[in-house]
């Protein structure tokens, strides 16, 4: 397809300007995704520690009461 008349060169003008725009806002969409989920992975990780600190201490709970059981039973 050959554009050689103005009104055709003006309309893939507009065309390429609106493929522009609607390819800017995609990657601004894409930013916005991207700094949502670093956000998401920071809060995951943060739980993580959390997750292991309590593992942690339900570990050191279950081993003191095994000695205390221990200890009730002589």
């Amino acid at each position: 397809m050959k554009f050689h008349d103005s009104t055709d060169s003006h309309s893939l003008s507009e065309a390429c300007h609106d493929l522009h725009i609607h390819r800017s806002k995609l990657l601004e969409d894409r930013l916005k995704l991207l700094h949502e989920r670093q956000g998401l992975l920071e809060q995951r990780m943060l739980l993580l520690e959390q997750v292991q600190t309590l593992i942690a201490r339900l570990r050191y709970y279950q081993q003191w009461l095994l000695e205390q059981r221990h200890h009730w039973k002589q």
